[in-house]
């Protein structure tokens, strides 16, 4: 609070300049740095409208948040799977994962699904303010050329994906092993077991990036199981 003092509580609709721009009784002024390099006293006006984005995971200052959201009219973004379908060229509604994939299409259809099972995980396990939205997904045109580029495009989202997931899940071995199934001898990655300081410890191995077909059959195992 200290930080903003009086710039924050001008934000309030009952501490603005009156609808003629005149100053009245509750009106919090505030100081700026004027053209001449010396300080001026400020309001905000009655018709001014501030727009925010805030991402209620990244919570820093629990005080200074709670003072800026109740001075906002909040309104959620969702992970919209629509929004990242028509991106990709998908249709609609959702379809049967393939064995293997046939083409560009079948390769989208196992991103979206995916990044669909994950984010329920990470609702279930962190809230909803943890998910991956739509657009960190649609990061750059999606090709439907050939199945090699759509397998591309996948692999440049799944980095993405993989990141938050390490992030979210930083420190919690088990979320990661059942995420990614790496207990499953279709997923690439697997479980090594060991024992340290007297005690058993897990950890998952695999590649550091994976191919293609690796990517599908992980998306597929995600979706199946």
């Amino acid at each position: 609070m200290a930080a903003f003092g009086s710039a924050l509580v001008g934000l309030d609709a009952d501490k603005r300049l009156g609808l003629e721009g005149e100053p009245v009784p509750t009106t919090q002024q505030f100081e700026l740095l004027g053209d001449e390099g010396t300080s001026e006293l400020f309001a905000l006006p009655a018709d001014v409208y501030v727009l925010a984005a805030m991402n209620e995971a990244d919570t820093s200052v629990e005080p200074l948040d709670v003072a800026f959201l109740r001075r906002f009219a909040p309104y959620r973004l969702e992970p919209q799977p629509t929004v990242l379908r028509a991106h990709l060229g998908l249709p609609g509604s959702q379809a049967a994962l393939k064995d293997k994939p046939e083409n560009s299409l079948d390769v989208y259809e196992a991103l979206v699904q995916g990044w669909e099972v994950l984010n329920k995980a990470i609702l279930l396990a962190r809230g909803g303010a943890y998910q991956l939205g739509h657009g960190a997904l649609m990061h750059r045109a999606a090709s439907q050329s050939s199945m090699a580029a759509a397998k591309e495009y996948a692999l440049e989202a799944w980095a993405t994906i993989r990141g938050h997931l390490d992030e979210v899940f930083f420190g919690d071995t088990r979320a990661m092993i059942d995420i990614l199934r790496a207990e499953d001898v279709a997923s690439p990655y697997s479980v090594e077991e060991s024992v340290f300081a007297g005690q058993s410890v897990s950890r998952i191995v695999g590649p550091n990036r994976l191919d293609g077909e690796q990517l599908y059959r992980l998306l597929f195992l995600i979706v199946d199981s």
